[in-house]
């Protein structure tokens, strides 16, 4: 059996792992996890990519237990964009390979042929149905902060919790793969007025295998077998159905909050005559400053935002249609976009502000766990750079720590 050779290097402990889709996939200029990652660059973090399939667990291996195939993106670079009229920021990787500890604490690792293992790993691919990668991610060293953690992912579905858990807040729905019972739900919305349902699937995303049941249709009723034997026959077999909401025409607003702050916000308006407001399905994003957010919608997009904090998201998008009578529709934990919209409309660097909300939440999970060796360095950069604020943030860290470790 090889035996581990534990390395420890202090100037290795900014590696940051965003687990995603393939790089080459994601837009620039869309997509909220190429902001955040030209964000880590700029405040001095080195940022490492990964997908789902590259991670490995090995019970015997000379890079670790658990460790995943990973790639560096160095910077980011103007060009055009292929099919919009502006210039948008575009990763550069360096285009080798390498491995990167996952189960020793950051900072450290396997040996020379491997990369140190990172202080945090960002969860942003977009499909999440896969549990193994949830489960590997409950199984790194704890001194690393997963966002959202794996254990918050497994517990909050979705579409699921907000029904389960916020039923005065979320429109009526029902949740079932039962065909009879969504038909019997339809019946009972179309008694009470309605002429549209909202089917979806609970692991879906980005507006995909949503239908809309026209209630006044003659076979309404076959529309809804069918759309439940087609889920079924992708072992995805749960349905969510909800009352349409009129109000969507005006915009499906998505909040984004960071370790339990607002950093923004967009509207996102369907397109001419459609009923998608999803950007992936042509919706437009339209940025609104917070403080012209109702405080009705704030005040209940704050209760599902504690609620999920303490189970472990910190990293959320809520989606919230009507004003005068807000619903929240689904709380978004993977990867909302949105933010790179609301940046280039504000006119302020909003994924900087995420950057600084997230950075405060490993710091957090840091001073939890005892980390204090990477608290010591973050001193004597505070130190250095902030010398005036230098001695209260020390006593806030310090309180902080005092509060997580004997509340």
């Amino acid at each position: 059996m090889t035996h581990k050779v534990f390395i420890f290097n202090s100037m290795m402990q900014k590696n940051v792992l965003f687990i995603t889709d393939p790089i080459d996939s994601l837009e620039p200029g869309h997509d909220t996890s190429l902001g955040l990652m030209e964000a880590a660059i700029k405040h001095g973090d080195r940022v490492f990519v990964t997908t789902p399939k590259d991670f490995v667990i090995n019970s015997d291996s000379h890079v670790g237990n658990i460790y995943a195939a990973v790639r560096e993106v160095t910077s980011f670079v103007k060009q055009q964009h292929p099919t919009k009229n502006k210039r948008v920021s575009a990763p550069v990787t360096n285009g080798t390979v390498v491995n990167m500890t996952l189960n020793y604490p950051p900072g450290s690792s396997a040996g020379k042929n491997s990369i140190a293992a990172p202080v945090a790993v960002l969860q942003r691919q977009d499909d999440r149905s896969d549990w193994s990668t949830q489960q590997i991610a409950t199984r790194l060293h704890p001194k690393i902060c997963v966002l959202n953690g794996g254990e918050a992912t497994l517990s909050t579905e979705d579409k699921i919790a907000i029904v389960t858990d916020f039923p005065d807040l979320c429109p009526p729905s029902m949740i079932t793969a039962n065909a009879d019972k969504l038909i019997g739900f339809a019946e009972h919305m179309k008694y009470e007025g309605d002429q549209k349902l909202v089917l979806k699937a609970t692991q879906s995303y980005g507006g995909n295998d949503v239908k809309i049941i026209q209630l006044t249709d003659v076979n309404w009723q076959q529309q809804i077998r069918d759309y439940t034997q087609e889920k079924n026959a992708t072992k995805r077999p749960m349905i969510v159905a909800q009352k349409f909401l009129s109000d969507v025409k005006n915009g499906d607003m998505r909040i984004f909050y960071i370790n339990g702050k607002p950093i923004a916000a967009v509207n996102r308006v369907p397109s001419h005559e459609e009923t998608l407001a999803n950007m992936a399905q042509g919706g437009i994003g339209i940025a609104v400053p917070l403080r012209n957010i109702s405080p009705t919608t704030m005040a209940a997009v704050h209760q599902v935002v504690d609620w999920g904090k303490r189970q472990g998201i910190v990293i959320v998008g809520i989606d919230v249609i009507g004003q005068d009578r807000p619903y929240i529709t689904e709380l978004n934990p993977g990867s909302p976009t949105g933010l790179i919209e609301a940046q280039e409309q504000l006119g302020q660097d909003v994924c900087s502000e995420a950057w600084v909300a997230i950075k405060e939440a490993i710091h957090e999970h840091q001073i939890a766990h005892g980390n204090l060796l990477s608290l010591h360095w973050q001193f004597i950069s505070e130190l250095f750079q902030h010398p005036g604020s230098y001695l209260a943030n020390v006593t806030a860290l310090a309180q902080r720590w005092l509060i997580t470790r004997f509340s």
